[in-house]
């Protein structure tokens, strides 16, 4: 599979849409994907981490950015020259390659510019999460807090796209993966602070927290602040903090390290605040751009940050709200187990799934798996979460699978993964729409292969039997396993069936 990216670079925001495309692209390379990130212009840093992560860069021409303030809405200045332009210079650097899907995160592109786009890849998906411009796409994503974010694009988006909303879809690295796992939530003193406003921090907003935490007096807390290479204040926050006695890092690839040894930490929003949430580090965020003030706000009602109303530059305000941070325990406590609840570190995981990515294999059952079959629904692990939980016989059984088989509108899949397989989906079929039950094999205990093997089973009947539009999955009560695997997979709750005993 074969993946472009047109990522904005042009801002400071920019920055983060590229560290949220680089993290997808990433998970796509894992299951075998070539990406490729076209930009107008990219700053070195990221360039090289591009380029060393193993993804092809193609730069546009140079133009002249015309900046526009976020609040005013005039985003389209930040792609330097008409949509069009960009359109065909970004269809020429492509070259004659169909890409299977071009991946969109800017802020200054539309469904205009997606159309014209259409001749270079074969699908579209979305990043955003202003809501604020039409979309022509198969997949859009807003990885954002925001508790009415499916609502905001039901007329920016065609009625065929497929929505993913909500932090649980963030685009991080692995490695903030890999560190959640050894993190738990925190409790007890603040013995580390991290000090952390994005890489370029044009508002210089570093320098203020460092003042703050130097007015709140914490002598005995280890601090590390973190900053780009291409910070302006660069050569002042060094020699700030070695008077103070801080730990600098500039450019550092150990962000989910700090964040996961970090007790408390002082930031901006945006894509660090899910990394954030993710390894359970309670924090104080100060949006630093209009657009992440609905996000702060949402996160902040939610209990997954504290975001005190005090000015960017105020240091006393920051100090006052940092000891209330580091004088209430249970306070930070819940902000992290809310943190670590919301941000799961799957979003790129589940993101690549709903482009088709799969390692799941699906192939039609035969005769020769009758047996195999057999053994698989008759363990209790699978008994126990059907709708008919009682043994069946052989001779049923025989007799049911023979039929199955015969049957054009039974549709029997077995997923396997690596040769192994892993387990079975049924589809019965009736007219346009399709029942679906699904198995995992007795033993199989891989995180997300339920989900793994639902999809492809999905894009399975897709490919085969297209004329089904609709899927329908009965769930018995208890079996919260399977709720939960429907509802992440994005299907709703259509009628609820409740059941009472009269006797025993």
């Amino acid at each position: 599979m074969r993946i472009a990216f047109r990522a904005d670079a042009s801002q400071e925001i920019g920055t983060g849409h590229l560290a949220r495309c680089l993290a997808l692209a990433d998970t796509l390379q894992s299951y075998g994907a070539q990406s490729v990130f076209v930009c107008r212009s990219v700053p070195a840093s990221i360039r090289e981490q591009i380029e060393r992560h193993g993804h092809e860069l193609r730069l546009l021409p140079q133009a002249t950015v015309v900046p526009c303030p976020p609040g005013s809405g005039g985003y389209q200045g930040w792609l330097g020259v008409p949509f069009d332009v960009d359109a065909s210079e970004s269809r020429s650097v492509l070259g004659a390659t169909v890409f299977d899907w071009l991946v969109v995160d800017h802020y200054a592109l539309d469904h205009r510019w997606e159309t014209l786009m259409r001749s270079s890849a074969a699908r579209v998906a979305v990043i955003d999460d202003l809501a604020n411009r039409n979309h022509n796409c198969e997949i859009l994503l807003d990885q954002n807090f925001n508790t009415r974010a499916a609502q905001r694009y039901l007329e920016k988006t065609p009625t065929s796209c497929e929505v993913l909303t909500g932090p649980r879809h963030a685009l991080l690295r692995e490695e903030f993966r890999r560190a959640r796992n050894r993190c738990a939530p925190r409790a007890g003193d603040v013995e580390r602070i991290l000090v952390f406003f994005g890489g370029a921090d044009s508002g210089n907003h570093t320098s203020t927290a460092i003042r703050a935490l130097e007015i709140a007096d914490q002598k005995s807390c280890h601090v590390d602040v973190v900053i780009g290479a291409e910070h302006r204040c660069r050569s002042d926050i060094v020699a700030a903090c070695g008077d103070l006695g801080f730990n600098v890092h500039v450019q550092t690839d150990r962000m989910a390290e700090l964040m996961a040894v970090a007790d408390l930490a002082i930031g901006a929003g945006g894509t660090a605040t899910a990394e954030r949430c993710c390894v359970g580090l309670p924090s104080l965020v100060l949006p630093v751009a209009e657009n992440q003030r609905e996000q702060v706000d949402e996160a902040a009602l939610a209990g997954l940050v504290f975001s005190p109303k005090i000015g960017l530059k105020d240091a006393s305000g920051i100090a006052r709200h940092l000891r209330t941070l580091i004088e209430n325990p249970l306070l930070r406590r819940s902000i992290s187990v809310r943190g670590m609840e919301a941000v799961d570190g799957l979003g790129a995981i589940r993101m690549s799934r709903a482009m088709g990515v799969v390692i799941t294999r699906i192939r039609a059952a035969s005769p020769e798996d009758s047996e195999s079959i057999f053994q698989w629904r008759n363990d209790p692990s699978v008994r126990n979460v059907s709708i008919s939980p009682d043994p069946i016989d052989r001779t049923t059984h025989e007799r049911w699978y023979a039929a199955a088989l015969q049957n054009p509108n039974r549709c029997i899949l077995i997923g396997e993964s690596a040769g192994t397989p892993v387990g079975v989906v049924r589809f019965d079929i009736s007219d346009q729409s399709a029942v679906v039950s699904i198995y995992k094999t007795p033993g199989t205990q891989t995180i997300g292969v339920g989900a793994d093997l639902l999809k492809a089973a999905e894009l399975w009947l897709r490919a085969h039997r297209p004329e089904v539009g609709s899927i329908t999955a009965e769930v018995i009560g208890g079996n919260n396993s399977s709720q939960n695997l429907f509802a992440n997979a994005g299907y709703a709750i259509d009628a609820m069936r409740y059941k009472k005993r009269l006797h025993s």
